[in-house]
Parts: structure tokens; sequence; C-alpha cells
């Protein structure tokens, strides 16, 4: 019997230890829930061996039994292991136990408050993670720069500026000290909460700037649209010596491929070479997007052809690109090779390639995409639903969009507007109208594009009285502002009926007025 020859804490530990390393964790677990059976004390020694040979195997069931272990043992209040049963349940997987685990203890640190707070970060829950850092200022503790810096990512996470602000304002108030660390964590959490002012005096407040910080700030003028100083901010920290990272390049790739700087994303691809990094999935992908979207299909081509792993994304950033520059059918051929390489298509795919369809009237490739989508059964997806009834109603087979439409639970103003465009595509002005009307009825506001295509349907049907209202409509009951194409519209409504003198007079008091008003 093991249990014969363990008579120390010591001996305990080294049998205990023996068995994990010969792969006999069962067999040790036994030994444990044995000696708790004989009312023989466990040591924290015994406990932490266990629960590191569980997170290691990420073995839950087995880290319930040394729950139990340390429960019995009276051991509940230690903090040390608390934290590691956390750390166990957390990398299982299982963020309830975690917090049932947390919730049971005494005496919560520092430490273990920032620990649950991360977990919920990870499970990409930052509400949790922001009540649970109020929770902690309402006890006696004091938190450290890693529990505020933990807070601050829970608020960069969903964008809680309000909040972040709070936790800005506690740390200036407390005795931390803002670090390189926390200073960057701050830059980051103001830049991705879309307050690029305070991240940028926030950024110049840093007493020492690296590598992270300078790509918080990257990352967040890219993030809300500011490509160009994204693109400035990466010149100078390349002229201060800083070696870029995954993420400084993934930023600067995609403000490259925002502002079409196709020569600098060529040297940056240069750079990124020379890193090692090329073979990253996310940067490849990443370069193929950057090609595409700067209008150099062949070299995006040539990047999709050189990753040495593919994944969905790789997949569809290559055809996305086809179809923006209006290569198809080579998107289509794309789409039939990624399924013969095992790829499942997913919703962007699908949206994708059925505008593809759309664009060239690939109405069998369509029905053919359309199958695939019962298949995979994402049919019923408001988003791919719509784009489903867009490429039916441009092929002009009108009975099955209709088909399509009729069983969206979801009808949305794309969905709509689809309709109508289609049905005046067609021919079938009466249709269109018909459509629009129901389209208010149910409550669903049409847009501005929503009118282009009405309009237009009562222009081709010689609709005039329907075009009129409808045309006036659009500021008095929805507070939509004409463009020029549904003045043009109008003109050509009055040109066709003959109404030459109305078609002027209209010019005269409606579009020249609002250029007028425009100019000022």
């Amino acid at each position: 019997m093991v249990m014969a020859r363990m008579g120390t804490s010591v001996q305990s530990i080294r049998c205990l230890r023996s068995l994990c390393k010969e792969g006999r964790l069962e067999e040790a677990l036994r030994v444990a829930e044995f000696m708790v059976k004989q009312e023989i004390d466990l040591s924290t020694g015994i406990m932490y061996f266990l629960l590191k040979e569980c997170t290691r195997r990420k073995d839950l069931a087995a880290g319930r039994r040394v729950r139990f272990l340390i429960a019995s043992s009276g051991l509940e209040s230690n903090c040390f292991l608390i934290n590691h049963l956390i750390c166990l349940f957390a990398s299982c997987g299982s963020l309830e136990e975690a917090v049932q685990a947390f919730r049971k203890a005494f005496n919560k640190d520092n430490h273990m408050w920032t620990s649950i707070m991360s977990m919920h970060n990870k499970h990409g829950q930052g509400a949790e993670a922001i009540e649970l850092y109020r929770e902690l200022r309402q006890s006696d503790l004091k938190p450290d720069g890693y529990t505020f810096a933990t807070a601050l990512n829970a608020c960069a996470s969903i964008g809680a500026l309000k909040e972040g602000k709070l936790i800005h304002a506690d740390i200036l108030t407390s005795q931390v000290e803002v670090d390189e660390f926390l200073g960057s964590t701050l830059v980051d959490m103001y830049a991705k909460c879309g307050s690029i002012n305070q991240a940028l005096r926030e950024f110049s407040r840093l007493p020492k700037r690296d590598a992270v910080s300078w790509t918080a700030m990257i990352s967040g003028y890219t993030q809300h649209g500011y490509a160009l100083e994204a693109l400035q901010l990466f010149d100078e920290m390349q002229l201060k010596g800083l070696k870029a990272d995954s993420v400084t390049f993934l930023s600067i790739l995609k403000a490259c491929a925002m502002t079409k700087a196709l020569e600098q994303g060529k040297l940056i691809h240069a750079q990124i070479m020379g890193t090692g990094l090329g073979l990253n999935a996310s940067i490849g992908n990443a370069l193929v997007d950057m090609y595409a979207k700067c209008g150099d299909v062949d070299g995006a081509r040539r990047v999709f052809m050189n990753l040495q792993k593919r994944d969905v994304v790789s997949w569809n950033v290559m055809i996305t690109g086809c179809v923006q520059h209006g290569l198809c059918h080579e998107a289509l051929n794309l789409f039939m090779k990624m399924q013969d390489h095992g790829f499942q298509p997913n919703q962007v795919t699908f949206m994708c390639i059925l505008k593809a369809c759309s664009s060239i009237g690939a109405l069998e490739q369509g029905k053919y995409v359309h199958t695939q989508l019962t298949k995979y059964r994402l049919d019923s997806n408001p988003l791919v639903g719509s784009s489903l009834v867009d490429m039916y109603a441009k092929c002009g087979n009108m009975d099955q969009a209709q088909e399509v439409f009729m069983k969206l639970k979801d009808r949305d103003v794309v969905t709509w507007t689809a309709m109508i465009d289609g049905y005046a595509q067609q021919g079938q002005s009466q249709e269109a109208v018909k459509f629009y009307h129901e389209m208010v009825e149910e409550g669903v506001k049409p847009n501005k594009v929503t009118f282009l295509c009405v309009l237009s349907a009562c222009c081709h049907g010689g609709l005039m009285t329907e075009g009129y209202d409808i045309f006036h409509s659009m500021h008095d009951s929805f507070g939509i502002t004409p463009m020029m194409e549904h003045y043009t519209c109008l003109v050509d409504l009055f040109g066709r009926g003959g109404n030459l003198h109305q078609a002027q007079h209209f010019i005269d008091t409606s579009i020249l007025r609002s250029d007028m008003s425009v100019q000022a």
C-alpha cells in the first residue's frame, strides 16, 4: 500500500510528485483522497502540485476533485491556492466555476481580484469585469497597477469611456505610479474608446514610450479612421529605432489599405519579410487585404499563393478583393477551390460570393450557393438572406427572390430595397411601388437608396402621380434631404410624361434652389 510508505508531509509530496511525473495523475488523486479520508492533513504544497498538473493537462474533472480536496482540508481561505484554482477553471473554459471559487474565498487579495477580472476580459465579458472592479473599490483593498490596468482593458474591450475616465481618476488619487505599463494601458483605453485627443495627451505624458505605447496609439488612430496620422506615427516610431511587432504591422497595413498607400505598403511588406513575420497567418491575410484594397490584385494573389497556412479569412480576403475589382469569375473559382481544400464557407464568404453572382448575372451559380447556404443552415441569417434576395433580383428571377424574401423573419431596409430595385430593373414598376408602400406600412423606414429605386421605377413606368408624391414624402414624412439623383429622376419622370413646362418649373424652383443652398 502506497500510504504505508508515507510517514511525513515531505514524503507525501514526493510520492504525489512522482506519480504525476509518471503520468499517473489519477493515482495521485486517489492517494490524496485517501489521505483526506484518513484525516491526514494535506499541505499547501501538495495541493499546489496537483493544481499545477491539472492546469497543465487542462483536466477539468480532475480539477473539480482537487477543489473538493481543498474544501475538505479547510484550505478554502488560502489565497495562493484559490488563485491557482481560479486559473485552472479558467484555462479549462469554465468561467462559472472560477467565479464560484472566487466567491467562496475569504480574505481576497488584489491578485485574486485581478485574476478573476482578467478572466472575464478573456471571455469577452468586459462589463462583468468592470462590475467586479466596482466591488473591489467597495472593499478595504487598494488596487495596484495591475488591477487598474485590467479594469482599463475591460473598458477598452467594450468602449466604456465613462467608466474608463472614472478609473483614470481613481489612479490619479491613488499612490500608484503611472509607469510605462499603466500609461500604455491608459493610451490604449482612450484610443479604443474613440477619445483620440485624450489618448494622444496620455501618450505625450509618458516618461518613456516603448513599442507597446506606440502601437496602442497607432492602432487607435487606425481603428477610428485616422489612417494618415497612423502612418505618420509609424514613421516616427521607426525613426526612434523601436521594433514593430505583429500588432503594429496589422494596424499599419490596415492604414495603408484605407489610404490606398500601395508603395508604403510594399515597403512595410519587405520589412515584415525581414522580421520573419510574413509566415504569420494574420499578417499574411492583412497583406492580401492591403494589396487588394490598393488595387494590386496581382500582388494580393502572389501573397495568397505563398501563404503556407491558409484559413477561412485568407480565402475570404482574396475572394473579396476579386469581387471589389470586378473579377467575379475568378472569385467564383476561388469559392469552389476553397471547398475543395476542405474549408467551410462562412457568412462573409457567402455574402461576398452572392455579390459576385449578382454582378455578372450568374443565376445558376447563385442557385448552387443557395443550396450551400441551406446545407450550412445560413439561409435564414438576415444579412445572408438580404444578399440572397438581391442576387435573385439582380439575376432577374423575381419569383425566387420573393420566395426567399417571404421566408425571412427579419426584413430590414436593405432587404426591402433589394426587392424594390429588382422589380424596377425588370420593368415591373407597379410591383416596385406596391412593395414600397408595404414596406412603409410595416414600419420600415426607407433610406436614400430606397427612394432612388422606387423613383426610378415610377420614371420607367410613367407613374407620375405616385412618383411626385413619393418624392415629396422623402422630406415631409421621413426627414430625408433629396440628392441630385432624386431630382434627376423626377425631372426625367416629367419629361417622359410630356410635361416639359412642369419639368422646367421644377428645375427652377427646386433643383436650383437646392444647389444654391448647398453652395451657401
